[in-house]
C-alpha cells in the first residue's frame, strides 16, 4: 500500500475540516449571538460561549479522524498518529478552558489505541487470517 496518492487528500481533508470547524464557530457565533443577548440571564451567554468555543477542537479532532481513514496503515501512517497525538497535546496546552483541554488529553489514549488496532487488524488479515462469514 502506497501512502502518496491518499497523502493529499488526506492532509486536505484535516486542513479543510479544521479550517471549516472554525467559519462554522464565527457563523454559530453570529447568528446566535443576537438571541442570546435579548434575555437577561447570563447562562445563556455561557452555554454560547462554551458550544462556539469547543467547535474549533471538535472540528479538527473530527477532520482527524477522517483523513485517519482515508489513509491506509502502515508505519508512515503510525508516524502521522504519533504526530496527531502531539498536536492533541500542543492544542490542549494552548487552550485555556480547563474542561476542552482535559477533553484533548483524554482523546490521546484513544488515538494509541486505535493505532494499535488498526495496526493488527491489518497484520492479521495480511498473514491471511479471516473472519468467518456469518
Amino acid at each position: 500500500m502506497s501512502l502518496a496518492p491518499s497523502l493529499p487528500i488526506a492532509l486536505l481533508t484535516l486542513l479543510g475540516g479544521g479550517l471549516l470547524s472554525i467559519l462554522v464557530a464565527r457563523i454559530a457565533a453570529l447568528l446566535l449571538g443576537p438571541l442570546v443577548r435579548r434575555t437577561r440571564s447570563s447562562t445563556d451567554d455561557w452555554i454560547l460561549q462554551v458550544v462556539v468555543g469547543s467547535i474549533p477542537s471538535f472540528g479538527w479532532v473530527l477532520s482527524a479522524v477522517l483523513a485517519w481513514r482515508i489513509l491506509p496503515t502502515s508505519v508512515e501512517s503510525d508516524r502521522l498518529a504519533l504526530d496527531l497525538d502531539k498536536l492533541l497535546h500542543r492544542q490542549a496546552a494552548r487552550t485555556a478552558d480547563a474542561a476542552v483541554a482535559s477533553m484533548l488529553r483524554s482523546l490521546s489514549p484513544l488515538v494509541r489505541a486505535l493505532t494499535w488496532g488498526l495496526g493488527a487488524i491489518f497484520y492479521l488479515q495480511n498473514i491471511g487470517v479471516k473472519t468467518p462469514m456469518r
